[in-house]
């Protein structure tokens, strides 16, 4: 299904995304369209993602983190 293929896709943005130095992940995350970035984000480890989130523009960090929230206040 589209859904499972899209899934796939976000899982192995996500382990490459964790195996980058965290600049190189802010760089990438930055550019990505926001529902894209929620998704990746909310899947790395707690810790890789505070070092990405440091290495990003704060504006775009706060934004995402923003989206974030909300898309997990809407899952519960």
């Amino acid at each position: 299904t589209q859904k499972a293929d899209a899934d796939q896709k976000v899982t192995k943005l996500v382990e490459t995304l964790e195996l980058m130095p965290p600049k190189a992940s802010a760089k990438v995350i930055t550019e990505l369209e926001d529902q894209l970035a929620v998704a990746a984000m909310s899947r790395i480890s707690n810790l890789k993602l505070a070092k990405i989130m440091a290495a990003m523009d704060p504006k775009r960090s706060s934004a995402l983190s923003q989206l974030m929230a909300k898309g997990k206040k809407a899952k519960s």
